[in-house]
């Protein structure tokens, strides 16, 4: 099995802020909306 460093180096690509920014936003509104759901499960199970 391949070193999780050697897998990340095949993965790169070039790339500018501009889109790491985007993609950085983009993730934060994820996460943000995964917390926002499992906020209401729980909330949901201690009903």
């Amino acid at each position: 099995m391949p070193l999780k460093a050697e897998i990340i180096l095949k993965k790169a690509e070039p790339i500018s802020w501009p889109t790491l920014e985007c993609k950085l936003l983009d993730n934060n509104k994820a996460n943000n909306s995964n917390m926002n759901n499992n906020e209401e499960t729980i909330e949901n199970n201690l009903k």
